[in-house]
């Protein structure tokens, strides 16, 4: 049946096509790994041991604070699209 359109279901476009909207979706999340906010001590509750071990082989310790806030960004944002506690992503 070529050239032939079929009618997509309602219930389709009612719950098939939101969905598809989000998975096609596109966002842009930055952050500033250098703000007061990403203070070791909380950063590093969301740390992993590997993480955290990581850390001490960076010789700058700039560096090994804006790579444990960069992981603690992440965590938290995929912990709010699961609607979980960050936590439970170590």
């Amino acid at each position: 049946m070529i050239g032939v359109m079929r009618r997509v279901p309602d219930m389709l476009t009612r719950i098939v096509l939101p969905v598809l909207e989000d998975l096609l979706s596109l966002q842009v999340w930055s952050a500033d790994l250098d703000a007061p906010e990403f203070v070791p001590a909380v950063v590093s509750e969301l740390a992993t041991d590997e993480e955290r071990q990581r850390t001490s082989r960076f010789h700058n310790v700039r560096d090994a604070r804006r790579f444990l806030a960069r992981r603690c960004c992440v965590r938290q944002l995929v912990a709010s699209f699961l609607d979980i506690d960050p936590k439970e992503l170590l």
